[in-house]
């Protein structure tokens, strides 16, 4: 059976980070700067790019972030890019350059991090690998393509302010699965999924 500690560790020998290690390390390497902007998550985690380019954005959606007019959609498009290039097996993600120039203040990013630090620190407690077979070799493409799934219907919840935290959840969720190796995230990424989709018939029905 593999310890906590173990698998944290085991998680950042194979360049895998857990949730705060992800949050901790892009606020490090952004130390000093007034914005945050993609290419800085490029520098930050160049060679791993596929967990942390699907997990921060998700992020972003579950928090006051995600209301920002416009976020959403901006959020959708890099995730829908970002893992559509998983699904199709590219070893390095690209970008167009005017994605990879938005940038966020860095105090609000920082604010929404340290909103999100004790959740962090209670998910991190609990991921560790786990029915992999749901996260290793062809399922991680099929991972890529739920999450590209999940970015197309961000539009959709953006309809209702702060909806958009539905499939953002769900999004963190498969991001964490990939990069902790915990298949029992996918699984939670289901009931998450089926919820939104009970929401979304819902929202459908009061239009």
């Amino acid at each position: 059976m593999v310890s906590q500690t173990d698998a944290g560790s085991q998680a950042r020998e194979e360049g895998q980070a857990p949730l705060e290690g992800v949050l901790d390390r892009l606020l490090e390497r952004t130390e000093g700067e007034g914005s945050v902007g993609l290419k800085d998550v490029f520098d930050a985690f160049s060679g791993r790019l596929y967990g942390p380019l699907m997990l921060i954005p998700s992020l972003i959606l579950v928090t006051p972030l995600g209301g920002i007019p416009g976020m959403p959609i901006v959020v959708a498009i890099l995730l829908v890019l970002v893992a559509g290039q998983r699904v199709l097996g590219m070893s390095r993600p690209w970008l167009p350059k005017r994605l990879v120039e938005k940038t966020v203040e860095r105090a609000k990013l920082e604010s929404a991090f340290g909103k999100l630090r004790p959740w962090a620190k209670r998910v991190d407690a609990v991921l560790r690998p786990r029915l992999t077979v749901l996260v290793e070799g062809p399922m991680e493409r099929v991972i890529a393509l739920m999450i590209v799934a999940v970015g197309l219907s961000v539009p959709v919840f953006g309809l209702v302010p702060m909806a958009a935290a539905i499939p953002g959840l769900a999004s963190v969720l498969l991001s964490l699965a990939i990069t902790g190796r915990d298949g029992l995230l996918v699984i939670a990424s289901w009931v998450v999924i089926a919820g939104g989709v009970g929401v979304a018939f819902s929202m459908n029905g009061a239009m």
